[in-house]
């Protein structure tokens, strides 16, 4: 699929399908660039072209703090596409290597025309409410779990690349995650398009991207060049005609149609290259959102909380409610940890290091039960090279669990968790007992 606006030429592409690839390169080779400009940020180039090999990856500086939590996220999205390459034939993001093989051939710039991907993951998880977090992860689990038969055979990758299927399965994403498709698409389609739009000083420009990005930067593009799009016909086939399509009418709950979206960024973009001489600020697309988090305000009061009971209890004498409470603080704390450990599958002594750990660690917010559940497990079975080439191979749910690296930040993610939920427990049968 490929559009055109003056001197750019665009192709959308399946990540996951062969034709694309051939796609790409004969667009290269037929259109000639001067510039490539490929869907990829330097994290993902370096992951495509082994710059960067997994094995290098400081496992521990990923067990710390939120970082869990986003590795696992991406591990899962790439076990998701690794599948789907498989059973259409091809590596997820073997366009993109194509492109850049191609242009390196041809002697052409190439540009990376992305948003840094962690930058991405943080800034979608950032404007995600409670809800939507449930509703993308239950999502995800159910795009690994095994299909019917049924639904398999009615999945045709050449249908889902035509424009009115591509529009729906958009409008189908911002249903269940409005806050982080704001991000995932419409964000980029910004970032990508501006990156687009430098290039075109060079010259000719071709850029590579998903599909789904298509009709999103055709229409920021078109709104800042002020040039038409028209969409290319292969050699041999009649010229396309094009059909006028009915907008749809606005979703039920307010949510504007993909037509109606794409309309805005086209007045958007004309608007802010006639006054700033860019479509978009990318700098400003590179924040993270600080948000007040209130887990953090709950985990640093609670400390204080459980600190001015034990002092009312000492002050009144009650030494026999001081040993109530120690006990409860200790075994809850202690066996909800442990048990998060133990659904990611850790080592016994990783388990027993969990519930050890977290009692103290719950009163210390700035260190996490994971951090050190984790430690335990990378010491007790430390991941070797085969769980490092396989993360990029992971297809299956049971691929996804039986991988050492993988192991290592669920135990650190679920323990941490689990410590979590102990504490909020704990607090309320202490305070109780205190009051």
């Amino acid at each position: 699929m490929q559009k055109r606006i003056d001197d750019v030429l665009i192709v959308g592409t399946a990540h996951v399908s062969p034709e694309s690839v051939a796609e790409v390169r004969k667009a290269i080779e037929e259109f000639q660039p001067d510039v490539v400009v490929v869907e990829l940020c330097q994290r993902r180039y370096d992951s495509l072209t082994g710059a960067v090999k997994w094995e290098d990856l400081p496992v521990t500086s990923l067990i710390k703090g939120g970082n869990a939590y986003f590795f696992l996220l991406q591990s899962f999205l790439g076990t998701i596409q690794q599948r789907m390459g498989e059973k259409f034939g091809a590596q997820p993001g073997a366009e993109m290597v194509e492109a850049i093989r191609a242009a390196e051939e041809h002697n052409t710039d190439i540009v990376l025309g992305d948003r840094d991907i962690a930058i991405t993951l943080k800034r979608a998880w950032a404007h995600m409410s409670l809800r939507e977090k449930t509703r993308l992860g239950w999502n995800l689990i159910k795009a690994l779990l095994p299909a019917d038969s049924d639904e398999e055979e009615e999945l045709d990758l050449e249908e889902l690349m035509k424009e009115d299927a591509i529009t729906a399965v958009m409008e189908e994403i911002r249903g269940i995650a409005p806050g982080a498709t704001g991000v995932l698409l419409d964000e980029r389609d910004m970032y990508l398009a501006q990156r687009i739009f430098e290039s075109r000083k060079k010259g000719k420009v071709l850029a590579v991207v998903g599909a789904g990005h298509l009709s999103g930067i055709t229409a920021l593009l078109e709104g800042a060049t002020g040039k038409e799009v028209t969409t290319p016909t292969p050699e041999g086939e009649p010229a396309p005609v094009e059909a006028k399509k009915a907008t749809p009418p606005p979703f039920k709950d307010g949510r504007s149609d993909q037509a109606a979206i794409e309309r805005k960024k086209k007045r958007i973009a004309k608007k802010a290259v006639k006054q700033k001489g860019h479509i978009v600020n990318t700098s400003n697309l590179e924040v993270i959102p600080k948000k007040i988090s209130i887990l953090k305000t709950v985990a640093y009061s609670i400390p204080i909380l459980i600190g001015v009971v034990v002092a009312w209890l000492v002050y009144n004498g009650e030494w026999d409610k001081l040993q109530d409470i120690a006990l409860l603080w200790i075994l809850i704390n202690g066996i909800c940890s442990a048990i998060g450990a133990a659904i990611a599958r850790g080592h016994p002594l990783t388990i027993l290091g969990a519930f050890v750990a977290a009692p103290v660690t719950s009163l210390i917010p700035t260190i996490g039960a994971g951090w050190v559940a984790g430690l335990i497990e990378l010491k007790m079975r430390t991941p070797q090279m085969k769980d490092f080439t396989s993360l990029k191979k992971m297809t299956s749910m049971k691929d996804f669990f039986a991988n050492k690296v993988v192991r290592v930040l669920m135990v650190a993610a679920l323990a941490n968790l689990g410590s979590v939920i102990g504490t909020f427990i704990a607090t309320y049968y202490i305070v109780d007992i205190g009051i």
